[in-house]
């Protein structure tokens, strides 16, 4: 595209640039709000969405600084494979 007023034209043949598509982020977000509302009641249920995702990401944040510690030896072998912190074939796999 050499020329502004082609962009109009190549979006209509082409789609929306993915980098500039919010697309992928609006999905993710509806899905994120139905299944923290499905958490909740209707009682005050902004909040309660509010603090199941804040549980939610400090229990992940926890998940990978376990497996980081695993990685770096903090834990025994015994405690990394009780806790299923790293996969079996040595290589990292994200559990989320």
């Amino acid at each position: 595209m050499h020329m502004p007023v082609h962009y109009a034209t190549h979006v209509t043949w082409l789609g929306a640039i993915g980098a500039y598509s919010t697309e992928a982020s609006e999905s993710a977000h509806k899905q994120q709000l139905k299944d923290a509302y499905r958490h909740s009641n209707p009682n005050n249920y902004i909040r309660q969405i509010i603090e199941y995702w804040t549980r939610i990401s400090a229990l992940k944040m926890r998940r990978l600084n376990m497996i980081q510690w695993a990685i770096e030896g903090v834990y025994t072998e015994d405690v990394t494979n009780a806790l299923n912190l790293l996969p079996s074939l040595g290589r990292f796999v994200c559990p989320f």
